[in-house]
């Protein structure tokens, strides 16, 4: 429903009517004149309790909006409070990997045994993954034959799937750019133009940035509280997945990796959540093509503790994953890549990461995730 123009009654400015209706920094709002005096409120919000609509309809409208805002922070506030809970379960402990060691003169020469060879178990419970897998909402912005999307506005379909069926609860908020352009708010050309000066979601930049973030969780009073980052680390392995609206959660795939180059932990206090990112000029990071990210299922690779065969996600945006996975993750990679122009940068990335972390390769065995345990 377009908003200019309707008629609203303010509780001690009286009668105006909305002028503009604009979104700043991802914030909706609206442009009451007052006999010559214009006031900005934030949209819907101000229609809680300070403003009431003149207009039936218009009222009707903004009720829903406002009921549906308050329904979608109450039940993220209950859910990422448990997921809050559940973190320090998902700081999975590492399967077993043989890493490279320096093996004495002596030792060789004399045919013993060799035990310098470092072996971190899964009852070491001091070591947890560093690499880090991040939930995706779907976006074909970009779309093309060597990338799934992630490089631009979604479509006008997967817009509307997304806020329909989709998993994205950003998308469907009211505060969403491409939510406005859904309810008819704005048109495609306000859409483009606030992309291009604010930005809409990180995923419509993610493989023009290569920067992933942790996200925002709700506190008890329905506040965002930015997340941190405490895990990853430097040289390990972003993973990249998401699964289309119309998928079911065994479905998500991976479409991209990176090293990590940078972390950012997070600084709630000045409202900064974590991220990690690649550098600029990196060379090692990689793209999947739609047919070969499908391929590569998330789950093959990944499983919950307590029930292994579960593939539920939840509402956390990341998950830990230890070496062994993502070598697994990177040796699939190499082997889809070979004979196509990215066989080099796929060969190269594994076997970087292997040697920046002492890893020999011949020791990971097959997948063991979720799907595989179901098997």
């Amino acid at each position: 429903m377009n908003v200019i123009g309707q008629v609203v009654e303010h509780k001690s400015l009286g009668e105006g009517k909305i002028c503009d209706h604009k979104i700043r920094e991802r914030e909706s709002y609206i442009i009451v004149d007052f006999s010559g005096d214009q006031k900005e409120f934030q949209f819907p919000d101000i229609f809680k309790n300070i403003i009431r609509a003149k207009d039936e309809k218009f009222k009707a409208y903004v009720a829903d909006l406002v009921q549906k805002k308050e329904d979608i922070d109450r039940k993220e506030a209950i859910i990422r409070q448990r997921e809050i809970e559940k973190e320090q379960k998902n700081l999975i402990r590492d399967e077993p990997i043989i890493r490279k060691t320096k093996v004495g003169k002596r030792a060789k020469k004399e045919g013993k045994k060799i035990t310098s060879t470092k072996e971190k178990g899964k009852h070491n419970k001091s070591y947890k993954g560093h690499n880090i897998a991040f939930k995706c909402n779907y976006c074909d912005g970009g779309k093309s034959s060597e990338q799934v999307g992630f490089s631009g506005i979604c479509s006008n379909r997967t817009i509307a799937q997304n806020i329909d069926r989709g998993r994205g609860e950003w998308c469907k908020f009211q505060d969403c750019a491409c939510r406005h352009y859904y309810d008819n708010m704005i048109d495609r050309d306000e859409l483009e133009q606030i992309y291009e000066n604010e930005g809409i979601c990180y995923e419509s930049d993610l493989l023009k940035n290569w920067t992933a973030y942790a996200g925002a969780t709700l506190d008890e009073k329905s506040e965002s509280v930015p997340r941190r980052i405490v895990g990853a680390k430097e040289n390990h392995l972003a993973i990249l997945t998401t699964v289309n609206p119309d998928m079911a959660e065994d479905k998500r795939y991976i479409f991209a990796v990176f090293l990590i180059d940078e972390v950012f932990a997070g600084d709630p206090e000045n409202n900064e959540e974590g991220y990690v990112m690649s550098a600029p000029k990196s060379r090692y990071r990689i793209k999947l093509s739609e047919g070969e990210a499908k391929k590569m299922l998330f789950w093959n690779y990944y499983s919950n503790s307590g029930k292994k065969e579960n593939t539920r996600w939840g509402t956390g945006l990341f998950r830990y994953m230890t070496d062994q996975m993502a070598v697994q993750v990177l040796r699939d990679i190499a082997d889809m890549k070979k004979g196509t122009k990215y066989e080099k940068s796929a060969d190269d990335l594994l076997k970087y990461f292997c040697s920046i972390n002492n890893i020999d390769l011949t020791s990971i065995g097959p997948e063991v995730g979720a799907l595989k345990q179901s098997e």
